[in-house]
């Protein structure tokens, strides 16, 4: 079955404006499980979704239960490389039992459960690292505009340190 008549290709498009992306489908034991990936490139930047889901089918009558693992790999960096370069992944898992009427019931859960765990992930991105990162960043150098009275201690407490380390060179 073709990514294109599953309908993950207009899951691409939709979220990836193009980009990458592959279906794979396999047996297992009393199961079968697939995999879906994603890439998107821009510039300089990377977003690698690899979601991987097993199916369980009858678990309670018409109802399959789905075990989603998903992995997050995005990079980020300045157009000029040696400005900044942040890279990062994380997994998230779900399991949920959703009711099959027929093969494409499948699909439409997949597609479902891939797009939820996705989209909180995607959250967690804007919310979390993204925030955590600016909190960081402000611990670690403060944005804030020094008063002219700021400067002028600055500046010679600076200058009483440079001179106390030359001294010894004016002899």
């Amino acid at each position: 079955i073709s990514a294109e008549y599953m309908g993950f290709a207009s899951y691409r498009e939709a979220y990836y404006d193009g980009g990458l992306g592959s279906v794979y489908f396999w047996d297992l034991d009393d199961a079968f499980a697939c995999a879906v990936l994603f890439k998107k490139e821009h510039e300089k930047n990377v977003w690698d979704a690899i979601h991987v889901v097993e199916v369980e089918e009858g678990v309670k009558g018409t109802m399959s239960k789905y075990k989603l693992t998903s992995t997050l790999i995005l990079k980020v960096a300045s157009l000029n490389e040696s400005l900044l370069e942040i890279s990062g992944s994380f997994t998230r898992q779900n399991e949920v039992e959703l009711e099959v009427n027929d093969v494409q019931t499948h699909i439409v859960n997949i597609g479902n459960v891939i797009q939820e765990l996705e989209n909180k992930m995607r959250g967690s991105i804007d919310t979390i690292y993204c925030g955590k990162a600016e909190e960081v960043t402000s611990r670690l150098r403060s944005k804030r505009e020094l008063t002219d009275t700021m400067r002028e201690d600055l500046a010679s407490a600076l200058t009483a340190q440079f001179k106390g380390r030359t001294d010894h060179l004016k002899a």
